[in-house]
């Protein structure tokens, strides 16, 4: 291994450190697939999986939610969404007033761990 490699390697190495998925270029499928252990050789062509552009949903959108079980990013509570407020474009949680669409996708996702949002 090269310093300069090693240079190259190390946001990935972080990266896998704090959690984050890592893939390797597959030229037998020709795409980058996700690896479980990197095993970190010269001829390898590694990456951090990048992450999906996503969008809060829109008031229609919202407004199909309804219902559904949500949880938090923080505290990994369990709650429902019980309704969204079109006046103040506000998709309620249990007994909270409500989170602007933005904030839901920060702050939620659905119990199979997809975005409170749309993936574009």
């Amino acid at each position: 291994m090269t310093p300069e490699y090693a240079k190259e390697l190390l946001p990935i190495i972080k990266a896998f450190s704090e959690g984050k998925e890592i893939q390797y270029y597959d030229s037998s499928v020709h795409d980058w697939v996700i690896i479980q252990s990197p095993y970190f050789s010269g001829s390898t062509k590694w990456r951090i999986k990048p992450s999906p552009n996503l969008r809060p949903f829109t008031p229609e959108e919202c407004e199909q939610q309804v219902g559904k079980v949500v949880k938090s990013k923080n505290t990994m509570a369990v709650t429902l969404i019980t309704r969204y407020k079109v006046k103040t474009n506000s998709v309620c949680v249990a007994l909270n007033d409500g989170y602007s669409p933005t904030d839901f996708l920060e702050y939620f996702t659905f119990l199979d761990g997809s975005p409170c949002g749309v993936e574009e």
